[in-house]
């Protein structure tokens, strides 16, 4: 049904505990997935080896040895099984909530996305226990912190949408994932927001592991270059896209339109990059937004 990819850290310290929490999560998903780790770090490639699912080593790489995801997503394409694909990070830990949430959603093509639950979690997890799944929910009702809309960590879509098709962004830095959710709204593909109905846990962490880092999340020479590309390719904007961008809902019951307010806000505000004539009415709609949402909080 599914091919999961990941473009993992070398396996070291809490990077390899997390890791290996989150691909083992993806081997116990039913029905079962193709997995696929990409890239030719020698730890990368005996954990793939260890864990008995597929690599991926061929991967165009800059000068620091970061990935660029145009080849990632490309030979992904190539060497998927299954009509829907899934990039997700790879400190992401999935559970049979996401398999159901994928399988209701039927449209010929789509994008699926959704926030993240916030976890701090340092120590290896017992699959061994039957359960396991129970004692993370429970550590996630107490603990857990559902991150914000514009915090996007897996992109699930149909190998007829045409979305394997990227610029060479890098992974792990920012920009990439709101390029994505535009080219998929320009492209027409329907968006739907998984959020309320699948747990999707991330294991929080530092950036320290990032080239030249800048002290401050992904900051440095990496982010400035996706940061660049980016422009280059939307426009010197300092809108942010986001799980809001959603066009539609998954609810426990059905698919549905998603009309609610936020929505809306953030699909105009998006739509005026690509359609002229609505920047008026964008601007206009977010002065009046911002200014009620000022007014509210005095």
């Amino acid at each position: 049904m599914l091919t999961i990819f990941s473009v993992p850290k070398p396996f070291t310290d809490l990077a390899a505990i997390q890791q290996r929490n989150a691909i083992q999560s993806w081997l116990r998903l039913t029905p079962k997935c193709q997995i696929i780790l990409c890239g030719d770090d020698p730890s990368v490639i005996a954990a793939a080896l260890e864990l008995g699912v597929e690599s991926m080593t061929s991967i165009r790489c800059n000068e620091f040895g970061t990935p660029f995801l145009d080849s990632v997503f490309s030979q992904a394409h190539e060497q998927a099984r299954f009509p829907i694909l899934c990039y997700v990070n790879s400190d992401i830990i999935l559970m049979d909530s996401f398999m159901d949430a994928v399988a209701r959603i039927d449209m010929n093509r789509f994008l699926a996305i959704g926030q993240r639950t916030n976890l701090d979690l340092t120590d290896p997890i017992d699959f061994s226990d039957p359960a396991w799944r129970l004692a993370l929910l429970q550590q996630c009702a107490g603990k857990g912190k559902l991150f914000s809309s514009f915090g996007i960590d897996y992109f699930v879509f149909t190998r007829n949408s045409n979305l394997h098709n990227l610029p060479p962004f890098l992974v792990g830095r920012p920009r990439w994932d709101n390029w994505f959710i535009f080219n998929a709204r320009k492209r027409r593909v329907p968006i739907v927001d998984m959020t309320s109905v699948c747990l999707v846990i991330h294991q929080n962490h530092g950036y320290a592991h990032i080239p030249q880092w800048g002290g401050k999340s992904w900051n440095g020479p990496e982010a400035v270059w996706n940061s660049g590309l980016f422009s280059n390719l939307v426009g010197n904007t300092k809108h942010v896209f986001s799980v809001k961008d959603s066009t539609f809902l998954l609810t426990k019951k059905r698919l549905l339109p998603a009309l609610q307010k936020g929505y809306l806000f953030q699909r105009l505000q998006t739509s005026a990059l690509m359609f002229p004539m609505l920047r008026f009415p964008a601007k206009l709609v977010k002065f009046i937004y911002l200014k009620i949402h000022t007014k509210r909080q005095k």
